[in-house]
């Protein structure tokens, strides 16, 4: 029988290697998820549980409070023992606190299990479309008017950008210096027509996100991008949006929207508790 109880300071092994097994993405990491989990016990720690059978964890949920409600971490359940409800009960868990504490709602976002969530309730509010491009074993070429952007030209650029002003400095700040070479302006005359800005992947050299991308020359931009990680060697260029209507557009310059377990489409999902 499931016993479903608080997680304490010795689950945390077995926690871990339940996350080892059980995603997908790099929440599998544990020097991603170890640190996280731990910071989450310590600033909630009435908030987080775990699945017991036979005095053996196997299940867990992961959650922090937010001023928006309940935000659902992770939830996971060992192989070998998904498919019985295990799951189930855990997020029942988390909805019967958050009643108790009126909590107003739970939210996440996830890449894989969206209809695990919308099959107990969730709704979707939003979609951030990630699409990958591989670009070795073709042939890239230079696109025209692209330069390498400095930090002079920042001066020159944010007339420009209006409401994506923020949008570009933090992202021009991501790459700024140790990966220079990715902030791409494309250039007509006294005009900037697109801007991209890329950066390695966290956990794989092979992908080189896409961290801003404006303009109307946005593929251009992405070209331009393309030509420098595959002076690189790089395999892949990803770029995200939560347009349907961009994400396509993108498909036709090539790139895909893959179940990639670094580079994903993320849902993000609601539940209202009142």
């Amino acid at each position: 029988m499931t016993k479903i109880r608080l997680m304490r300071i010795g689950d945390i092994p077995q926690v871990i290697r339940i996350a080892n097994q059980s995603f997908y993405e790099w929440a599998r990491y544990t020097l991603f998820f170890g640190k996280n989990m731990v910071e989450k016990m310590r600033d909630f720690p009435e908030w987080q549980f775990v699945a017991e059978e036979r005095e053996n964890v196997v299940g867990f949920v992961i959650n922090e409070l937010t001023q928006r409600g309940i935000h659902l971490c992770w939830i996971a359940v060992l192989p070998g023992y998904q498919g019985k409800e295990i799951g189930k009960k855990l997020l029942e868990e988390v909805e019967k606190k958050g009643k108790q504490k009126k909590k107003v709602c739970i939210y996440l976002d996830t890449p894989f299990a969206r209809s695990f969530y919308i099959k107990y309730g969730f709704r979707e509010e939003k979609v951030i479309y990630r699409l990958l491009k591989e670009i070795s074993g073709k042939v890239i070429e230079k696109p025209e008017k692209m330069r390498i952007l400095y930090l002079e030209d920042i001066k020159d650029i944010i007339p420009s950008l209006e409401e994506k002003t923020y949008s570009f400095l933090l992202a021009f700040f991501s790459s700024f210096p140790y990966e220079q070479e990715k902030i791409i302006g494309i250039e007509n005359g006294n005009r900037w027509e697109g801007i991209v800005i890329g950066k390695t992947n966290e956990f794989s050299q092979e992908i080189v996100e896409t961290r801003f991308l404006w303009g109307k020359e946005k593929i251009k931009a992405l070209k331009s991008l393309e030509y420098i990680a595959s002076t690189q060697g790089r395999k892949w260029i990803g770029v995200e949006t939560e347009s349907k209507e961009e994400a396509e557009e993108f498909k036709k310059s090539g790139y895909r929207e893959e179940k990639n377990p670094l580079y994903w489409t993320e849902y993000h999902l609601l539940k209202p508790l009142f």
